[in-house]
């Protein structure tokens, strides 16, 4: 029953609505006017932010793009801050790096005789050269100086103020520089106190100091460094300390072991201590 009357209801609105629609059409308008302004006032709001939300939904479009556009370019200038910082850090230590090298040119022309030697920075090419065998040399390196640069054999190359190797052989570019360790290298040497040998390498991370006679008051601990014997070499540059001391076979002598002040693995660039001709 209940049922029945609603369905009674629904049918008979629309007409209702439809019939007061048509009435107020021919009501007087000072009679509806205030309806009308009441109905703006209430819809008015409503159409300007449906306008402005329709505006916004049009410019969706184009507001994506620009900030697709502008995700990009902060994408990319992130990328390039990065690369700039890479390369500031890189500038940095190269600056650091000629920072060191420069005072250790300095330390070098107080230390070296004068005229007599002078100084060449090079850059170290490689690190673990062919030997003559075919395998790789881990006790020589070759740099970037050669006969046209006026470097000869037998010409010491050092790094962070000590005598790193001695240079083997030349070409018009490149040379390859024997480390202290190389068993073909020997370097008049002396100590602190004065004792007098000869640096030797073995192929071992140290050195064997030879040839040094009678029985030496020396120390670990003790420094080495060129003795200038035949002035071959600049006296006074740093070769290492001693790091062992042992009583040879019959003990009439001691096996001293050198261990040098500076290995390959710590530089990336070297000077050369060239020796003028007699006739420069």
């Amino acid at each position: 029953m209940k049922r029945r009357k609603k369905d009674r209801f629904k049918n008979v609105l629309p007409p209702i609505f439809l019939l007061l629609s048509v009435a107020l059409m021919f009501l007087p308008s000072h009679w509806t006017q205030p309806a009308s302004n009441a109905l703006l006032t209430l819809v008015g709001p409503i159409e300007l932010g449906m306008n402005a939300l329709f505006d916004g939904i049009a410019e969706l479009p184009e507001r994506w793009r620009i900030s697709s556009r502008i995700l990009r370019e902060n994408s990319a200038l992130t990328t390039e801050l990065q690369g700039l910082k890479s390369e500031v850090g890189v500038l940095e230590a190269r600056l650091k790096e000629s920072q060191k090298l420069i005072a250790e040119l300095r330390h070098l022309r107080e230390v070296l005789p004068n005229p007599g030697y002078d100084l060449l920075p090079v850059q170290i090419v490689t690190k673990r050269p062919v030997s003559a065998s075919g395998a790789p040399s881990s006790h020589s390196f070759v740099i970037r100086c050669g006969t046209t640069d006026g470097v000869r054999p037998d010409d010491l190359v050092v790094a962070r103020y000590a005598v790193l190797g001695r240079i083997s052989a030349v070409s018009p570019w490149v040379s390859t520089v024997r480390l202290l360790t190389h068993p073909d290298v020997g370097i008049g040497a002396r100590t602190a106190e004065g004792v007098e040998g000869v640096l030797k390498g073995d192929g071992d991370p140290r050195c064997l100091l030879e040839r040094v006679r009678a029985r030496p008051p020396i120390n670990v601990g003790d420094y080495v460094v060129t003795s200038g014997f035949q002035g071959k070499h600049p006296p006074g540059l740093l070769l290492g300390t001693v790091d062992d001391l042992t009583p040879t076979h019959n003990r009439r002598g001691l096996c001293i072991r050198v261990r040098p002040a500076v290995t390959l693995d710590q530089v990336s660039q070297v000077i050369v201590v060239r020796r003028q001709r007699l006739e420069e």
